[in-house]
């Protein structure tokens, strides 16, 4: 007994179009088994900038017993048009159950890279589950998406362990060569292992990170690492460019509502310029809030608070303070004209976001531009109910 079946589909959604259309050859037998053929299997998405086709035939067999087990391999072969040259695709897949323990492979291959997952699960939710996956070359993703055109390769690989409700992952992430609109990114490197304690989740990870250019900004190497707490996670950046040029930070994040971050080392180099925190801050932010506290930061000479509360919704009240800034260091980071002198400031943030008031003062010492002296300047100015003033 056997039969042919053609199958056509359309799915739309919102500005996608997945149109598909199959020929299957059914070949059932007496002793269970089930064979059928992929005589013939197009596939075309048309989505906002989006065009991909495939086109193809396979095979595949599945076999079944009265108690419940399965033996199950399916293969497809065929081309791939997304806007490149045509290419060759090829995926396999496998699956079995005996006696409760499920097992499953899939493996697929094209020119632009490939991926491997292999699982298994037992009666008793006994989880294993690895796989690895390469990108060649990005840009045809990129262009298939209509993304900014975008060069580099991605690999990844890790596995899961533990029960299918309490997995422990492990993930390794590996990027080179990464070139897209006004950036360039030499290496990427990468772990991550995320697993559940006490019902809830957490983990840890480092990344490594060479030779990034953003817009004529460099940075020689950049180091993050993160390790899960009882209450959230542990985070340490070390950024460099030069001895002369680079940041630490050292925060710990809360994570809850809302969710709390201490920042207790700030410590950075840019242009011959040190900032320091002086004593730890802590961010607080809610849905539609932000309540920022301690300080301040040390920039040079200079110390700048930035305290209060500042919400979408509701009141808010944010001042910030400037004290004793050598404005040579402004000269120094802007490359603009030189000018000596101290600069004060406050400023002071109320009302509603739809309906903010600003209230600013900032006043100086004597000043030097260039080398010629100017006498003290001092600027108010006030923002209430859409209207500026400022003297």
């Amino acid at each position: 007994l056997s039969d042919v079946v053609e199958l056509s589909g359309q799915g739309l959604s919102g500005n996608s179009d997945l149109q598909m259309h199959g020929a299957v050859g059914f070949f059932p037998t007496l002793d269970g088994n089930l064979k059928f053929d992929l005589q013939q299997i197009q596939a075309a998405l048309f989505a906002a900038g989006v065009k991909a086709d495939l086109s193809g035939a396979g095979n595949a067999r599945f076999h079944t017993t009265p108690d419940g087990a399965l033996d199950g391999k399916l293969a497809f072969s065929g081309q791939s048009n997304t806007g490149s040259p045509m290419e060759q695709v090829a995926i396999e897949l496998e699956a079995t159950r005996n006696g409760g323990t499920l097992e499953a492979m899939v493996h697929a291959q094209s020119a632009h890279g490939r991926l491997a997952i292999s699982t298994k699960l037992e009666p008793d939710e006994a989880l294993t589950l690895d796989w690895n996956a390469r990108v060649n070359n990005l840009y045809p993703i990129f262009q298939t998406l209509s993304l900014p055109d975008t060069t580099g390769t991605v690999f990844t690989n890790g596995s899961c362990r533990g029960t299918l409700d309490a997995p422990k992952c492990t993930a390794w992430l590996d990027i080179n060569r990464i070139a897209t609109a006004g950036m360039t990114l030499d290496t990427m490197k990468g772990k991550g292992t995320l697993w559940f304690k006490k019902g809830r989740l957490s983990g840890e990870g480092r990344a490594e990170l060479r030779e990034l250019m953003v817009s004529g900004w460099s940075l020689r190497e950049a180091t993050l690492q993160v390790a899960g707490t009882d209450s959230g996670f542990d985070l340490v950046l070390d950024a460099i460019e030069t001895e002369e040029q680079r940041a630490d930070l050292v925060a710990q994040v809360v994570v809850g509502t809302p969710t709390t971050i201490h920042i207790t080392q700030v410590q950075s180099q840019l242009a011959g310029i040190s900032m320091i925190l002086e004593s730890p801050m802590e961010i607080q932010l809610g849905r539609r809030s932000v309540s920022i506290a301690g300080g301040p930061l040390l920039i040079g000479e200079a110390k700048l608070w930035l305290r209060g509360d500042a919400s979408l919704r509701g009141k808010q009240n944010l001042t910030m303070k400037l004290q004793d800034m050598n404005l040579s260091l402004v000269s120094r980071l802007t490359g603009g004209p030189v000018v000596e002198g101290l600069l004060d400031g406050d400023a002071q943030i109320t009302g509603t976001a739809s309906r903010p008031r600003l209230e600013l003062a900032m006043y100086s010492g004597p000043l030097k531009i260039d080398g010629k002296s100017f006498a003290p300047i001092n600027v108010t100015g006030t923002l209430k109910d859409q209207r500026a003033d400022l003297t």
